[in-house]
């Protein structure tokens, strides 16, 4: 009778530790859903949102586990500053949130992601914006339609995540298909362009217009020669925040810091280069950046 109880109360002890691993492994499957591949969830609603839009709207074929594609939050914004409408897309998890943003630069040229390097992706030449203190985004151009892929501060998403999520973009209307399993794609450095070889003017100086607008700086490489005299001019068009001081390696060891007081300001800064190398040069807050070449004569 004794050891019949037993194995009784061992059978419930059993039944119970079953129940409680199917409750455990049910909460974290509706807190992480697994991520199999299927047709998109959102798909239909962002078909229904693009009408009437000059683009097809794309969505990721990848997104990291525990981000919840059904309830995806969709915007359209009307046209402003030169570029055409913009559709986000705002994917969020327990502990992560991606955002999908897409325009047809009305500028492409003068559009940049501020703080980025560029990359090679899947798309061609991108855009990363890795630093720690602002929002991490990565952008490309497939075809006419800009992309960026944005993971705000204190989200846990890795840059090859983000670019995971934009190498694999596709339009709505086919259907495209959903998987959160996925190889991270490697950050490649793209080969940055060449420098403008600035030349001397009849007096034999070497001139350059450097020119900072909310898009970066231009141009944003150039090289002089070591021992000729320079002449800078520094410029701004149009609101460029805290790009109207530049800090320029005139002399490496003490740079020189120019300060625009208004849009219409220019500042004038001749001087002799006089070591060889590379120098960055930036605004205040490190927000627009350049690179100066000094080579040997």
């Amino acid at each position: 009778m004794v050891g019949a109880d037993r194995q009784k109360r061992r059978a419930i002890r059993i039944g119970l530790l079953i129940l409680f691993a199917l409750f455990v492994l049910a909460g974290a499957y509706l807190l992480f859903p697994q991520q199999t591949e299927g047709a998109a969830p959102e798909a239909a609603r962002i078909l229904a949102a693009q009408a009437g839009l000059p683009f097809q709207v794309l969505i990721p074929a990848y997104l990291p586990s525990g981000l919840d594609r059904a309830n995806v939050k969709i915007q359209v914004s009307p046209p402003s500053s030169g570029r055409g409408p913009t559709v986000e897309l705002e994917y969020r998890g327990p502990a992560s949130a991606v955002i999908v943003r897409e325009w047809m630069p009305g500028r492409a040229s003068q559009e940049t992601l501020i703080g980025a390097l560029p990359i090679d992706t899947k798309w061609g030449k991108g855009l990363l914006r890795a630093e720690s203190q602002q929002t991490l985004a990565v952008w490309a151009d497939i075809g006419s339609v800009r992309v960026g892929v944005y993971s705000p501060p204190g989200s846990v998403l890795s840059r090859e995540e983000l670019l995971g999520i934009l190498e694999t973009m596709g339009p709505a209307a086919n259907r495209q298909v959903s998987s959160y399993l996925k190889e991270k794609s490697p950050i490649r450095a793209a080969a940055p362009p060449p420098p403008v070889e600035v030349k001397t003017n009849p007096q034999g100086i070497q001139e350059i217009n450097l020119i900072v607008t909310p898009s970066g700086y231009s141009p944003a490489r150039f090289a002089l020669q070591k021992g000729i005299a320079a002449r800078l001019t520094f410029r701004q068009l149009g609101r460029v925040g805290c790009g109207n001081i530049l800090v320029f390696p005139a002399s490496p060891s003490s740079p020189t810091i120019l300060r625009l007081a208004s849009p219409q300001d220019k500042q004038v800064l001749d001087f002799i280069p006089t070591v060889a190398g590379t120098f960055e040069f930036h605004c205040e807050d490190n927000h627009y950046k350049g690179i100066l070449i000094v080579r040997d004569g």
